[in-house]
């Protein structure tokens, strides 16, 4: 694996993960940091979402800009809630346009998919722009 590499091998980390967490003393910070990281990919294995993270990884280093996109348009909030409870649900984070204004898709406190007022990466770029 190269710090490059997008793709990698569980085992190959998890293996990796382990050496490190010899470095540390009990129930130091480090210590639980690596063992979280090596739960979290174990989970990431286990419940079939590598290639997501995987996905993740790729486009994390790319600006926002880049990398964040509105992927679909409603002419209204009927239209977009329709969307909303669909199948597949949405990623959260998802982003669309309802009327011509952004919103992203958010849970809320009981588990509903909801749908926020929200910005892309080029509005708020455009929202610190000197001369507004």
């Amino acid at each position: 694996m190269t710090g490059t590499t997008v793709d990698f091998e569980v085992e190959e980390v998890l293996r990796t993960l382990e050496k490190a967490v010899q470095r540390f003393p009990p129930g130091s910070a480090e210590l639980h940091a690596i063992e979280l990281s090596a739960h979290a990919l174990s989970f990431l294995f286990i419940t079939n979402q590598l290639e997501a993270f995987n996905e993740h990884v790729r486009t994390a280093h790319l600006p926002a800009e880049q990398s964040i996109f509105i992927s679909h348009e409603f002419k209204d909030m009927l239209e977009a809630q329709s969307w909303l409870q669909g199948q597949p649900a949405p990623a959260l984070g998802t982003l669309v346009k309802i009327g011509g204004r952004t919103h992203t898709v958010f849970r809320n406190g009981d588990g509903t998919l909801l749908l926020g007022p929200s910005l892309t990466p080029q509005e708020l770029e455009d929202l610190g722009a000197p001369g507004d």
